[in-house]
């Protein structure tokens, strides 16, 4: 999301999450890496359901709640560590926080929220957060 590459999910070994970050670095237009990659075992088939019934569940609450910007918020799990990201003012970060809490199965949250405090201005101040 805005140039921003979230990496998550596990990996075998430290020397493996070097290389997944510095094959993503090398990327043109990258201007921040936020990995979360952890060591560990791949996750199972249905582990990878489950991540998948959690995120649809999140977006569909998203789509669901009025006035919200869902377009603005993008939803990844993995694991059950839900990752949110996009442009957001703050109180639309902690909505998007609120709702994902709510969602059965949400072992953790991670933000990688850009705030803003008016989305139409194009001389918006930005700042990256994660909470």
């Amino acid at each position: 999301h805005n140039r921003i590459v979230l990496l998550a999910g596990k990996a075998r070994d430290q020397k493996t999450i070097d290389a997944i970050v510095k094959i993503a670095s090398s990327i043109p237009q990258v201007r921040q890496i936020q990995n979360e990659i952890e060591i560990g075992r791949q996750p199972t088939f249905a582990n990878t359901l489950h991540d998948l019934w959690l995120t649809t569940k999140i977006k569909s609450k998203f789509i669901f709640t009025a006035a919200f910007p869902s377009q603005r918020v993008k939803v990844s799990t993995a694991q059950g560590t839900v990752f949110l990201m996009g442009l957001v003012n703050k109180q639309e970060a902690q909505q998007a926080i609120w709702i994902a809490k709510q969602a059965r199965g949400t072992r953790k949250i991670i933000t990688i929220f850009e705030y803003t405090t008016d989305i139409a201005s194009e001389n918006s101040t930005l700042r990256t957060a994660r909470d």
